[in-house]
């Protein structure tokens, strides 16, 4: 008998960095609408220091704006 397709087979590096830049461009949309402090823009750079994190456990490289137009934004950090 064949073992079953796990969860961690079907996605592959690309599908998974597509997913972090979506998450990042939303992200970034949303951080252009409220007002800059100094808390948040911490909370902004530990936000995508986070992705960047999850990114290269998996042996990814993640650059947020790097071929993301899904929503129209462009990465300027």
């Amino acid at each position: 008998m064949t073992q079953p397709i796990r969860g961690s087979d079907v996605f592959i590096g690309e599908d998974v960095l597509r997913m972090m830049r979506s998450i990042a461009a939303t992200h970034e949309t949303t951080r252009r609408m409220m007002q800059e402090t100094p808390t948040s823009e911490a909370y902004s750079a530990g936000f995508i220091d986070g992705l960047r994190t999850m990114a290269e456990s998996m042996g990814l490289h993640f650059q947020p704006g790097r071929g993301n137009v899904s929503i129209g934004v462009r990465w300027e950090g």
